[in-house]
């Protein structure tokens, strides 16, 4: 799902799926709420169609700005201090 968000891929998920709140922080598609719903599962892929070009913008700046690659340089860090 990081994947697709970061390469401006608009997702919709389910608001009980562990990456529901990148989606909605990175404004990069929409969660359906539990139980599913195959109407609002339908009326928000439509929305989320509609607006591709603003999901997808939303999704590649979140993967811009988002510090998602960062984990190896910070752990890096973490050794190199301690030593």
């Amino acid at each position: 799902i990081l994947e697709a968000i970061i390469n401006g891929l608009p997702v919709v998920a389910t608001s009980h799926c562990g990456f529901a709140p990148y989606i909605v922080n990175a404004k990069a598609g929409e969660t359906i709420d539990e139980p599913f719903d195959v109407e609002a599962y339908k009326t928000t892929l439509q929305k989320v169609c509609a607006d591709r070009d603003f999901y997808s913008e939303n999704g590649i700046a979140f993967g811009k700005s988002a510090g998602l690659f960062d984990g190896i340089n910070t752990v890096c860090d973490w050794i190199e201090a301690r030593n």
